[in-house]
């Protein structure tokens, strides 16, 4: 049994909307985010979610040099692609990750993110905990 407290859908939205777990950083949490998931993993990972978070608001992201940045070795690191050019929907790929949480954060121009509900997909390939990642065929549109 786990010893974790519950957190309503309400107590999360006002959690969300304190920006607490922001430390410093001046961004919004997208409306698509279900703000209990995000609040209990932030719970399970405070120590890991408070140094990325810090890292941002500390950080001009258009003075990261390309590459992978860690910032605690096989726990929390960051990503920088060389360039990146969004992908169209059909170009994309459904996927989702068991071990690792994958933030997106764009922070030049626009991306369209895609949502998909669990029960509305189909796997495509055998989770590959190497890459900890399954990819996914949807069987109803996401939303987007």
């Amino acid at each position: 049994m786990s010893t974790e407290s519950v957190i309503t859908p309400a107590e999360a939205r006002e959690w969300v909307e304190s920006r607490e777990w922001a430390n410093g950083w001046n961004v919004n949490v997208d409306a698509t985010v279900d703000a209990v998931e995000f609040a209990t993993q932030y719970r399970r990972n405070k120590p890991l979610w408070d140094k990325l978070f810090k890292f941002l608001a500390e950080t001009d992201p258009m003075t990261l040099e390309p590459g992978k940045i860690e910032l605690e070795k096989g726990r929390l690191w960051i990503n920088v692609p060389e360039a990146y050019t969004p992908k169209s929907i059909e170009e994309t790929r459904t996927e989702n990750h068991r071990k690792f949480i994958d933030l997106q954060y764009t922070f030049v121009g626009d991306e369209l993110y895609g949502l998909a509900d669990a029960d509305k997909v189909t796997p495509t390939m055998e989770y590959d905990p190497v890459k900890d990642r399954t990819f996914y065929r949807l069987d109803a549109p996401a939303s987007y």
